[in-house]
C-alpha cells in the first residue's frame, strides 16, 4: 500500500536509483522529499537531479557495481558522522520541484499519458499540459 511505502521511504536514510536510464523519477523526488538523500546511478536526468540537490558526490557511474559500493559506503559514512544533511535535501527538493510543477497538474499529465497508451495506443499525441508545462529539470 502506498501509504507503507512513504512510510518507509520517511524512516530511510538512503534512497536508491539504479537506472541505466531515467527521465524525471518520482521516486527520487518522493523520497528525497521525505528526507532520505539519494545515492543515484549517472543517467542524465539523475544526475540533473543530484545537482540541484546537492547531492553530486553520491552520483555512480552506470553499471560500475564498484562505483556504486564507493559511492554508497561514502553515503553511509556521512550520515553516520552526522555530515550527510538530509534536512537540507529535503529543502532542495521542496525549493526546486515546488514551483516547477503542481501535483494536480502532474496527475492530469499522468492519466492523459496512460490513456493514450492504454486505450488509443498513440503516444504522439500530446495533453495540453505538456505544451505548458516542462517536466524537464533545467
Amino acid at each position: 500500500e502506498q501509504s507503507e511505502l512513504y512510510k518507509l521511504l520517511s524512516e530511510s536514510a538512503l534512497y536508491v536509483n539504479s537506472s541505466l536510464e531515467e527521465g524525471l523519477s518520482v521516486g527520487v523526488i518522493e523520497s528525497a522529499g521525505l528526507g532520505a538523500v539519494p545515492i543515484l546511478s549517472s543517467a542524465p536526468a539523475n544526475k540533473e537531479i543530484a545537482e540541484k540537490l546537492g547531492t553530486q558526490h553520491l552520483v555512480f557511474k552506470r553499471q560500475s557495481v564498484e562505483d556504486y559500493v564507493n559511492r554508497a559506503k561514502l553515503a553511509i559514512e556521512l550520515f553516520e558522522s552526522n555530515k550527510l544533511n538530509t534536512g537540507l535535501v529535503q529543502n532542495n527538493v521542496m525549493r526546486v520541484f515546488a514551483d516547477s510543477v503542481t501535483l494536480p497538474q502532474y496527475s492530469e499529465y499522468l492519466l492523459k499519458l496512460y490513456h493514450d497508451v492504454l486505450v488509443n495506443r498513440d503516444i504522439s499525441k500530446q495533453s495540453a499540459i505538456t505544451k505548458n508545462t516542462s517536466h524537464e529539470i533545467h
